[in-house]
């Protein structure tokens, strides 16, 4: 964790427990159980998907330049002025609270932690959420710029209009699951029959068990991801599937 002079670190979301003994920001904490909730709900979603009020900080990004959502902050009248900081680096210098704020993470993929200083401009020096003694939330948020590779691990037979076991793996390198379908294709890679197989773990073996809706002869079974960050694949290993 970040060590700011003076300043009131929260670990988001669990900042509500923490505002709740400052009624001088008794309107933040709404706001902070707001983001917290719309994190939660989507927490490990793809990045900008859902209906829910964005959250601070999305949990997944495939860009390094992140969009901060920020509006209810400055809805509750408490701040009026933030500053930005990424991982270990220095804060920036103090600007007025917008509702939304572009910041830049480090360009290798993995966990980074956005820290977003709060103030008001016209507090006295000695005043919890003056520009001496901010207010700091923490938000991690996970680049990730690699899709994965999906891989049908061996050929399948079976027959027309029964259920055919597919075995199939996902590899990717940080997200533990991806939304995946198994496309089954015939000789001139016309699509024949879909199936959505669902947000699946990845880095495992696993066997889907589809209905087989295709006509006597032979296709090709592949597999379609998305991780959570919303790369798709960029590689599909595919195998043969002879229906009898």
């Amino acid at each position: 964790m970040r060590t700011v002079p003076r300043g009131r670190t929260v670990h988001a979301p669990a900042a509500v427990g923490f505002l709740f003994a400052f009624l001088l920001l008794a309107g933040l904490i709404c706001a902070t159980a707001a983001f917290a909730g719309s994190a939660s709900s989507r927490a490990g979603g793809p990045a900008n998907a859902g209906t829910q009020l964005d959250p601070v900080v999305p949990t997944w990004t495939t860009d390094q330049v992140v969009t901060l959502f920020l509006g209810l902050l400055g809805d509750y009248n408490v701040f009026d002025e933030a500053r930005f900081a990424v991982d270990d680096g220095a804060p920036g210098g103090w600007q007025s609270l917008s509702a939304t704020k572009s910041v830049t993470i480090p360009a290798h993929d993995g966990a980074h932690v956005i820290h977003i200083e709060l103030a008001n401009s016209s507090f006295d020096a000695d005043m919890i959420g003056s520009e001496a003694d901010p207010l700091t939330l923490d938000f991690p948020t996970i680049l990730d710029t690699i899709g994965p590779a999906t891989q049908v691990r061996q050929p399948v037979e079976t027959r027309s209009g029964s259920t055919a076991a597919v075995k199939f793996e996902i590899a990717d390198n940080l997200s533990p699951k991806a939304d995946a379908q198994l496309d089954v294709t015939n000789r001139s890679g016309a699509v024949m029959q879909v199936v959505n197989l669902g947000r699946v773990a990845t880095g495992k073996v696993l066997v889907a068990r589809i209905p087989v809706k295709v006509p006597v002869g032979r296709f090709t079974i592949s597999v379609k991801a998305k991780d959570l960050a919303g790369n798709a694949q960029r590689r599909a290993g595919a195998k043969t599937l002879t229906v009898k």
